[in-house]
């Protein structure tokens, strides 16, 4: 009789997308497409419900879908901010987005996700002009950096300050979803791109690892 853990591992794991799948959404066609260093999904107001797929092209099985004010998409390109390539950021992200109106709050929800596997999710919101203030929420919580989506302002912490919006540790609902808030408070909230990267299995898929891993192999 012979144990074996790997066996039982794979076979649990197979059933939903690899733990550490990135996706990588850019919001808006208007300007060039992101290529830096992996596989962009490029979305639109005219694609409700898109399929995305994962940093290496493989179907993630998750779809995106807005809702709430009626998000619009920028009407021209307003180039790239001064960061240029930065990280994960293809600089041409920054160059067109798809945005909302003030007092109004709209949503982005992710959806097909594994029912509480833990997500860090990342979030650029960058504008060249104006005083472009928002409130930016995923499942209901500020961000986990400095600044942290409350009155974040996409000129001045965005597209100036370089910043990027990190949550570190994000439950899936239940539902297996996640969702982003924006809720503007002056002139404009924003959506250029947005990073989403499996950090964890869900609780009970690791449970069944644990229980699994060990049984005979006869």
């Amino acid at each position: 009789m012979k144990w074996k853990t790997t066996l039982a591992a794979s076979i649990i794991l197979s059933a939903s997308p690899a733990w550490g799948a990135v996706i990588l959404v850019d919001y808006s066609d208007r300007a060039a497409n992101p290529s830096l260093g992996a596989v962009w999904n490029t979305v639109d107001l005219g694609d409700p419900g898109s399929a995305l797929v994962d940093s290496m092209g493989a179907p993630s099985g998750v779809t995106i879908h807005f809702a709430g004010d009626p998000w619009r998409e920028s009407a021209s390109d307003q180039g790239n901010w001064p960061a240029g390539d930065v990280g994960w950021v293809d600089g041409s992200v920054t160059a067109d987005n798809i945005f909302n109106q003030t007092g109004n709050t709209s949503t982005v929800t992710f959806s097909g996700l594994p029912p509480d596997a833990i997500y860090r999710i990342e979030h650029l919101a960058a504008r060249a002009i104006g005083f472009r203030i928002a409130d930016y929420l995923v499942n209901g919580s500020y961000a986990d950096s400095t600044p942290n989506g409350d009155d974040f302002d996409a000129r001045l912490d965005g597209w100036v300050g370089g910043n990027i919006l990190t949550w570190n540790a994000v439950a899936v609902r239940p539902s297996g979803e996640i969702v982003l808030t924006v809720t503007d408070v002056q002139d404009f909230g924003y959506l250029n791109a947005s990073r989403l990267e499996r950090i964890s299995e869900p609780a009970t898929t690791m449970m069944l690892i644990l229980g699994l891993g060990s049984l005979p192999i006869l």
